[in-house]
């Protein structure tokens, strides 16, 4: 398997692994202490897997965590740079979103922390992008766009 991966990626890992981190602390750091006192039906989260795996174990829950990261930067690495950035981005913003909503709860001014972590997190996203190369074929739209202006020419 490290056979197939594109090594370049890696920079596409660092939103999605900052914004996993971040968000992976604030859902444990905002349980309730009932949760921690083992009164498992107490746990709040927004997502409805991490909620069943945090009502079932009070470890399911950063295990699952742990094996969720290096998955998704597996598939980011594995994948052509075309799929890897929308899986990226995709993986960056649901933890950037998730993140943002406990700082909208539990951080001092609530929205005025969310709305510039949701601003750093798109800027380090368009940072990151910039240091991946596309594996589109460079000529692909020239040679579109060729073939629609100069009708096939038949046998006249």
């Amino acid at each position: 398997m490290l056979a197939g991966m594109r090594w370049n990626h890696a920079w596409l890992c660092l939103g999605p692994l900052l914004a996993y981190h971040l968000d992976v602390l604030l859902t444990l750091i905002g349980q309730p202490d009932a949760y921690w006192a083992g009164h498992l039906d107490q746990a709040r989260e927004g997502n409805p897997f991490p909620r069943w795996l945090m009502h079932q174990h009070p470890l399911l829950f950063p295990l699952a965590a742990l094996l969720w990261l290096p998955t998704f930067c597996a598939v980011i690495l594995w994948l052509p740079a075309r799929f890897a950035k929308w899986v990226a981005f995709l993986i960056q913003m649901g933890h950037t979103l998730a993140a943002g909503s406990w700082l909208v709860e539990l951080a001092p001014g609530g929205y005025l922390a969310a709305v510039p972590f949701l601003y750093l997190s798109v800027k380090l996203m368009e940072w990151t992008w910039r240091r991946v190369p596309s594996d589109w074929p460079q000529d692909r739209t020239r040679r579109v766009a060729s073939e629609v202006q100069s009708p096939v020419r038949g046998g006249h």
